[in-house]
């Protein structure tokens, strides 16, 4: 069985000494006689074929079940009670209250109004009537005629002759300098930086799989192996490993079979890998600059200048001059006059009289009656009600009902798998020790 191992490959590289033999007399000279050889041997690189094993990742189909749930409708009868309603004829006793009419005797008192003369005296206010005469004072309107002097402002319209001056407008030429921006571009050198990506040399520390493959022995326990024969470790009927028939007393021992096992080595080593870095640098650049430069220049306008010009006119003025007048105005004065009138006064004298009066007393008569009045008197009577009672009755119907059916399904799906594959490559192996002069061979470290 193939374990799946995710590990990157890495160079095994075996080392064996030569360097000590190189000085310790591999130059046919005895150790400790004649020059050492020893520090003159320098360093050689060989490749040697190496096998790793390298992951290979494939894809696999496989078909896996799944459960799924299908719907189904179904029928079923359902039993249930319904509550019918049976109206029956109950016979049941009520009472009524009936009106009864009565009489009783009641006796009961009256005022009886009596009528009696009696005499009065009172007093009366008897107007008496009487002429008065009265002075009284009022004033009378006089009207007089008076004389009154008054002025009046009779306009007069004179002609007068008045300066005045004006304001005439002159155009003239004027010459004026004005200063304007020319635009201009310049070529300037400037410096900007520059990003660049460079390749460089760094090492990095990986973990390496140097495992191995083992094979382990096992021996089966059970009475028919599948695993050596087609049918079991005595091999098919009748091919001479056993009798016709081939029954379990008649096999052999069961064999013992042998199976591979990846046995994990995890090694940690420090491989040289290329990165890349960004790296910033100076760079010179030309660039236009739009400038501008002044310009004098020149243009003739208009300028209007107002002069003073002197001139005369004739207006009309109105003056007020001041005249005496005369009129005659009615005054009213009011003058005292006394005056006479006569009026009635009307004066109340007191007088007694006497008068009769008829006067009403109330006397007190003792009488009977006769009153008729309404009793309501209990009466019981027979009758007959229907009354509502709900009895159960038992019924079906047919309903209808989902039910939820797993279903096993079998569907194909890809499975990414790997395995690991033998691959030869050439490692390049440093040898122990190389001769500098012609002391020793050059030989490679062998595994």
């Amino acid at each position: 069985m193939l374990r799946t191992v995710l590990s990157l490959a890495v160079l095994s590289i075996a080392t064996a000494g030569f360097a000590g033999d190189c000085v310790n007399g591999a130059c046919g000279l005895t150790p400790g006689y004649g020059p050492s050889y020893g520090a003159a041997c320098g360093p050689t690189t060989c490749y040697v074929a190496k096998t790793i094993m390298v992951p290979e990742y494939y894809t696999e189909t496989v078909v896996v079940k799944s459960t799924t749930y299908q719907t189904e409708w179904k029928e079923r009868v359902v039993n249930y009670t319904v509550q019918v309603p049976v109206k029956t004829q109950v016979p049941y006793e009520y009472t009524v209250y009936e009106h009864q009419t009565q009489t009783r005797t009641e006796n009961y008192t009256v005022q009886v109004p009596v009528w009696k003369d009696v005499v009065q005296n009172y007093t009366v206010q008897v107007p008496v009537y009487k002429d008065v005469v009265k002075e009284y004072t009022v004033q009378v309107p006089v009207w007089k005629d008076v004389v009154k002097e008054y002025t009046v402002q009779v306009p007069v319209w004179k002609d007068v002759v008045q300066n005045y001056t004006v304001q005439v407008p002159t155009y003239k030429d004027v010459t004026k300098e004005y200063t304007v921006q020319v635009p201009y571009t310049e070529a300037r050198q400037g410096t900007r930086k520059v990003c660049r990506t460079v390749q460089v040399q760094r090492e990095r520390e990986v973990c390496v799989n140097q495992g191995h493959w083992e094979e382990r022995a096992y021996t089966p326990t059970t009475s028919c192996y599948t695993g050596c024969g087609s049918a079991n470790w005595c091999g098919s009927c009748g091919t001479g490993c056993g009798p016709a028939g081939c029954g379990i007393s008649a096999c052999a021992p069961a064999p013992t079979c042998t199976y591979k096992v990846w046995v994990n080595n995890i090694v940690k080593q420090v491989v040289p890998y290329t990165a890349c870095e960004t790296v910033w640098s100076d760079e010179p650049y030309t660039y236009n600059v739009c400038l501008y430069r002044p310009e004098v220049r020149t243009c003739t306008y208009k300028v209007c200048e107002y002069v003073t010009e002197p001139r005369t006119r004739t207006c009309k003025v109105c003056e007020y001059v001041t005249e005496p007048r005369t009129c005659t105005v009615k005054v009213c004065e009011y003058q005292p006059q006394v005056k006479t009138c006569t009026y009635k006064v009307c004066e109340y004298v007191t007088e007694p009289r006497t008068r009769t009066c008829k006067v009403c007393e109330y006397v007190a008569e003792p009488r009977t009656r006769e009153v008729c009045y309404t009793v309501c008197v209990p009466v019981k009577k027979q009758g007959v009600r229907e009354v509502c009672s709900y009895v159960s009755e038992p019924r079906s119907r047919t309903e209808k009902y989902c039910v939820v059916t797993p279903v096993t399904v079998e569907r194909p799906i890809e499975v990414k798998r790997c395995k690991l594959v033998c691959q030869t490559i050439q490692v390049p192996v440093t040898t122990c020790c190389a001769p500098i002069n012609t002391c020793c061979k050059p030989v490679c470290c062998d595994d």
